[in-house]
């Protein structure tokens, strides 16, 4: 009886720190997905790229059992694949040849806080999710 109370507190307090850590993987996954939804969408059509706000709710559909998502989306363009920055948009052609290739990238964020307070956690953890998608 005596080892069973000496464990109960450290077995209950490790069942807490994984149904946190569950949480807070179930919100990055579904920050991915909501992400990669408004990506996806972004580069059906040539009018989509530039529509924020429908980018924006498709991301907020595809998280909508989630509070506090923020959405953001830009378009880069690149002479190659490597670095996706530093060429102008209104560039048709590159140095080394072929054409400029335009990217999308859209991240979802938000603020997780776990349900306990741990020492030498911190109270609230940002989960941000990026999804890069090739226009052209």
């Amino acid at each position: 009886m005596l080892e069973l109370a000496l464990c109960i507190p450290l077995l209950t307090l490790m069942l807490l720190g994984a149904m946190d850590f569950s949480r807070a993987f179930y919100q990055s996954i579904t920050l991915a997905s909501g992400a990669r939804a408004g990506a996806a969408y972004g580069v059906s059509s040539v009018t989509a790229v530039t529509d924020s706000a429908g980018i924006q709710t498709r991301v907020l559909a595809d998280t909508a059992d989630l509070t506090g998502v923020t959405v953001s989306s830009t378009q880069s363009c690149s002479c190659n694949d490597e670095d996706m920055t530093g060429t102008s948009c209104t560039t048709t052609s590159c140095p080394s040849g072929g054409g400029v290739r335009m990217f999308l990238k859209v991240t979802a964020s938000k603020t997780f806080t776990p349900a306990l307070s741990y020492v030498g956690m911190p109270g609230a953890i940002p989960l941000v999710q990026s999804v890069i998608f090739r226009i052209q």
